[in-house]
């Protein structure tokens, strides 16, 4: 036997990271999992004492909220991280992934929770008439409109265990001069502590007009601060937004509008063909038509006149062909504009009668030399085999959700919603998988049923608005909670 070998079982098993996770600093092991997928942090807690401890630090969960609100494009004041109990951030910390694995198990998702929402605006008044509503992502604030162009935010919880507040936060009151009304867009502020938010509407000439809002949630006295307005001659058809811009088509005349909303007098546009959709990314928008798609690089801006973009003449930077041909136009998996941006780089294209997605990477071109290149270039990575029912059927297509996991994107049909969830290639299964899951069905099996949802792949929370329901002939909108808040169950990977 060699003289001086330590054949002690410590040091034969303590070396290098294992002595560092076994013995190493309080503060020093709270830094490594500031890096860690919240299920990496629970594998550390099932190893010992000493880790146990260590992942049971407020700051780590608190780190571990942030990471999944940013990744999965959530309003980080969605989550009270101060006033949240450490379960509690656990919970929301996991609660994605908890979702994943819910779809994938049933055919049918029933919530754990449905509250009807009935909100007041001032104590003994009668419930508000609501036209349209959309759920901020994180699915605490919701954002009502009526059809003249009054707005409102609520704060209906963080998740199924926190109560829902009857008088909203802050109102905005309509005008006569305005009908059709709706929220086009809501975007986060660059602090991200507040909300943009992009009321349509129509005049009564006929034209549009799009307001910008800024509203922070959270201060201790909310407003509705108009930051500007865009004037269109026309409906306005598809939007889009960016950290930039707001981009917009018309029909009658059909035109595409950029506008430099946080510039507020900033804007061109000019003619184009049908578009069945649009997306922006950087300097770069794509709009895509029946049987095409093309990219557009914006152009230097012009102040506006009047509150319309001045309009230029405009040609595209190229223009790509549809794998497949069908009359109408693909239906188009766009991307959330909440994801970081480098989430933001993958758009997926197919048609009812396939059965597959065709998957595009955007890749960035350096340019310099040869201006009639764009900055970015749409590449076809792959192709994707879809669910069976995906699609099939379906009015509306929500934005493409994308994680590190793969995609989520919810949809609907006349009386229906669901979501489908397309899990990326692993050396275990070297082939995308699709599932989907029915998440909401009208009761009585209505066809034709005029109504809206959205849906947040962060907390598992869907806002059903059924217009003209069976309450009498008003609009109801429904709160449908599919994860269990903590204190009802146990925490799982």
């Amino acid at each position: 036997m060699d003289v001086g070998l330590d054949l002690s079982s410590e040091s034969l098993t303590l070396t290098g990271v294992g002595k560092l996770l076994l013995k190493g600093s309080l503060d020093l092991l709270i830094h490594i999992q500031l890096f860690l997928d919240p299920v990496d942090i629970l594998a550390l807690r099932s190893t010992c004492k000493h880790l146990w401890d260590a992942t049971r630090s407020r700051t780590v969960w608190m780190n571990a909220v942030r990471n999944v609100s940013v990744a999965q494009g959530a309003f980080l004041p969605s989550f009270p991280l101060q006033e949240m109990s450490l379960d509690d951030l656990e919970h929301a910390a996991l609660s994605p992934r908890r979702l994943w694995a819910l779809i994938g198990k049933a055919d049918v998702m029933k919530p754990f929770l449905i509250r009807v929402f009935t909100p007041r605006t001032s104590r003994g008044a009668e419930p508000v008439s609501i036209d349209g509503a959309r759920l901020v992502p994180g699915g605490r604030f919701l954002l009502t409109s009526t059809n003249n162009g009054g707005l409102s935010l609520w704060d209906i919880g963080y998740n199924a265990g926190t109560h829902m507040k009857i008088f909203p936060i802050a109102t905005l009151a309509g005008s006569s001069a305005t009908s059709s009304s709706s929220v086009a867009n809501v975007g986060c502020t660059p602090d991200s502590s507040g909300l943009y938010i992009f009321m349509k509407s129509r005049l009564v000439n006929g034209h549009a007009q799009v307001s910008c809002y800024e509203i922070y949630p959270i201060s201790e006295a909310p407003n509705f601060s108009q930051l500007g307005t865009l004037s269109a001659r026309g409906p306005l058809k598809r939007t889009d937004i960016s950290k930039d811009y707001f981009i917009g088509t018309t029909v009658q005349p059909s035109t595409l509008i950029i506008w430099r909303y946080t510039k507020r007098e900033l804007g061109v546009s000019w003619d184009v063909d049908s578009v069945y959709d649009l997306w922006v990314l950087g300097d770069t928008v794509i709009t895509f038509h029946e049987y095409h798609f093309s990219l557009w690089t914006i152009p230097e801006l012009q102040p506006l006149a009047d509150g319309y973009a001045p309009v230029i003449t405009q040609e595209s930077k190229w223009v790509f062909a549809y794998a497949v041909e069908q009359e109408g136009g693909p239906s188009l998996g766009l991307p959330n504009s909440w994801v970081p941006e480098h989430a933001r780089n993958q758009f997926g294209i197919y048609h009812d009668e396939t059965p597959a997605m065709a998957l595009y990477r955007v890749k960035s071109i350096y340019a310099n030399q040869d201006p009639d290149l764009p900055d970015i270039l749409p590449v076809r990575s792959g192709s994707m085999q879809l669910s069976n029912s995906l699609g099939l059927g379906a009015s509306y297509l929500s934005p493409l959700h994308v994680t590190g996991d793969g995609f989520l994107q919810t949809w609907k049909t006349s009386n229906h919603i669901s979501v489908d969830i397309m899990t990326k290639p692993s050396p275990a299964n070297p082939t995308y998988s699709s599932a989907t899951s029915n998440i909401w069905k009208d009761p009585r099996n209505i066809e034709g049923l005029e109504f809206g949802y959205e849906f947040c792949p962060v907390t598992g929370r869907l806002i059903v608005h059924v217009k003209g329901s069976d309450t009498g002939g008003d609009n109801e909108v429904r709160i449908m909670d599919f994860i269990p808040p903590r204190s009802f169950s146990r925490i799982q990977t």
